[in-house]
């Protein structure tokens, strides 16, 4: 009885630990999204899906649907992407879905992005403000 009761309660156990491993997320961008960066907020750039930035951040989505973790609230700085109804944040080292709740935004989930990934949507403001 006793083995059973701890074999049950393992099992209760590691079913707990698997609920908070990582999550697949399918994020779809629309044709054309706004970049705003923390500094400026209210500085937009449109991108269409013909722009290397936009490109080579869908394909990092595409790439990516596996390893994200739940998350709530919200994150400081970086760049903001708007797509749709979903927003998408990309920090130095990762990468969060915001979703609308309770009538405002709020963080679902986080993915870990190395220091070198998605240098083109880190750095559209910059550029921008250079030309």
């Amino acid at each position: 009885m006793k083995r059973f009761l701890f074999n049950s309660a393992l099992i209760g156990w590691v079913l707990l630990v698997l609920a908070g491993c990582s999550q697949s997320v399918n994020i779809q961008l629309a044709p054309e999204v706004s970049v705003f960066h923390s500094s400026d907020p209210k500085h937009e750039i449109r991108l269409a899906a013909d722009h290397p930035a936009y490109q080579e951040f869908n394909a990092w989505l595409t790439d990516n649907q596996d390893g994200w973790y739940g998350v709530s609230g919200r994150f400081q700085g970086g760049v903001f992407i708007q797509s749709g109804v979903q927003g998408i944040q990309v920090l130095n080292t990762e990468v969060v879905v915001y979703a609308k709740q309770q009538g405002g935004l709020n963080a679902t989930h986080v993915h870990e992005i190395g220091p070198g990934e998605l240098k083109s949507i880190k750095q559209l403001h910059r550029n921008a403000d250079n030309k």
